[in-house]
């Protein structure tokens, strides 16, 4: 991994794996239209498809951190229920 200073965005680690408990816990989350709702607000918050370049190296590490949460939860989606991962990148549910 590369720690130099000037290099500005590293990948982030990979998410670990989650347990069975957590894919089942995630997986009735997503069944729930209200849970579908808080996951894509949260992946709108995390400004996972936010422009990924600023001037100020603080606000340009302030959403490389959003980001990186954002990775997480599209992996832990990917894992629990991929089939769901569409409908919540798309702006609105689709009935």
């Amino acid at each position: 991994m590369n720690r130099d200073p000037t290099f500005a965005a590293e990948a982030p680690p990979p998410a670990r794996p989650t347990s069975r408990a957590e894919e089942e816990d995630l997986t009735a989350i997503l069944a729930r239209p209200e849970g579908r709702r808080v996951l894509r607000r949260l992946l709108d918050q995390s400004g996972l498809f936010a422009a990924p370049f600023l001037a100020d190296p603080l606000a340009l590490a302030y959403r490389e951190g959003g980001r990186a949460i954002g990775l997480v939860l599209v992996q832990m989606i990917t894992a629990a229920a991929p089939e769901r991962l569409a409908g919540l990148l798309l702006p609105e549910e689709v009935p």
